[in-house]
């Protein structure tokens, strides 16, 4: 056996366990649905805005997911405003994404884009925690 041949075994060997695993677990309720989406955000960049898919969330663990829909390269930092909580995310290519969860609590969280030029220009919006 190659060990390409050995390394797809494993692949589909390591979804089945998975899938098996989940296939138990029965429908998922609309609370769990409604958690589930209160606790994700996407943030699209494009030449010169970030928009986010919601403009308020709970306090909490926050899945934020960074898709670049423009056609230069953009990072983003988010800041939570009146405090030294800074969390940046790494410069991604056109049509990229990158995902990271965070722990958010009460209060305004800025996002922009840290290139030069670029918040000044509109890379930047508004994220509101509250309960």
């Amino acid at each position: 056996m190659t060990a390409r041949t050995a390394s797809a075994l494993a692949t589909m060997l390591s979804l089945l366990v998975v899938g098996a695993a989940s296939a138990g677990t029965g429908p998922t309720s609309d609370h769990q649905t409604k958690a589930a989406a209160r606790s994700a955000i996407q943030v699209t960049g494009r030449e010169f805005r970030i928009t986010l898919s919601r403009r308020t969330v709970k306090p909490g663990k926050l899945r934020v997911e960074f898709v670049n829909f423009g056609e230069d390269d953009h990072d983003l930092a988010i800041s939570r405003k009146g405090t030294a909580y800074t969390r940046t995310m790494r410069e991604i290519r056109p049509k990229e994404r990158d995902v990271m969860t965070m722990t958010v609590r009460r209060g305004t969280y800025v996002f922009w884009c840290t290139l030069p030029k670029h918040k000044a220009l509109g890379m930047r919006s508004t994220l509101r925690v509250r309960r």
